[in-house]
């Protein structure tokens, strides 16, 4: 069970602080979080993997590393994300895709954090990228009915609506898939 209590920062004041579990890592949650909900990957492909962090700044307590995996088929760590503050990712159960190959033999991290957006990778399905977070806004279609689109980077969200830098372009789409051996068609 999470419970939350509300913590002094030095640096900005009053902030939320989620506590997981006896013993778990303590994860600060800024009060100007933005809720997301969507799946992607980790982009990081050095041997020290990608840091999680206490808190959403380079500075923050390292809580995890997310290894990038030597598999047949999907070697990034796969998370969920729950919000987003200031270019930082809060994610939280961090795995290895089930993609038919053996066990991984890195431990991942089931724990929530944040990660840098630089990190944060995906692919598009084809469909249309948007101006904004709203299928109202203007767009601008993308690829053909079996493309996928790698994307560079993950730059902000919005509930289940992603803003995305890829070849095509920076927009807004509904999702990443984070699968990566298929499509998610």
């Amino acid at each position: 069970m999470i419970g939350w209590a509300i913590a002094k920062t030095g640096v900005i004041g009053a902030a939320l602080m989620a506590v997981m579990g006896a013993g778990a890592a303590t994860v600060e949650i800024p009060a100007k979080m933005t809720r997301c909900s969507f799946s992607a990957w980790s982009q990081d492909i050095t041997p020290q993997g990608l840091n999680v962090r206490a808190a959403p700044r380079a500075a923050a307590r390292v809580l995890a590393r997310l290894v990038e995996e030597k598999q047949a088929t999907g070697a990034f760590v796969e998370f969920r994300v729950l919000g987003v503050s200031n270019g930082w990712f809060l994610i939280e159960g961090a795995s290895h895709g089930d993609y038919g190959d053996p066990p991984p033999k890195t431990p991942v991290y089931a724990g929530k954090g944040w990660v840098s957006g630089s990190l944060v990778g995906g692919q598009l399905l084809a469909g249309k990228l948007y101006d904004a977070p709203s299928e109202t806004a203007h767009s601008r279609p993308y690829g053909k009915d079996t493309d996928a689109v790698e994307v560079k980077r993950v730059l902000d969200c919005n509930g289940d609506w992603v803003q995305v830098e890829a070849d095509i372009g920076i927009g807004w789409v509904r999702g990443l898939c984070s699968n990566q051996a298929t499509t998610c068609a």
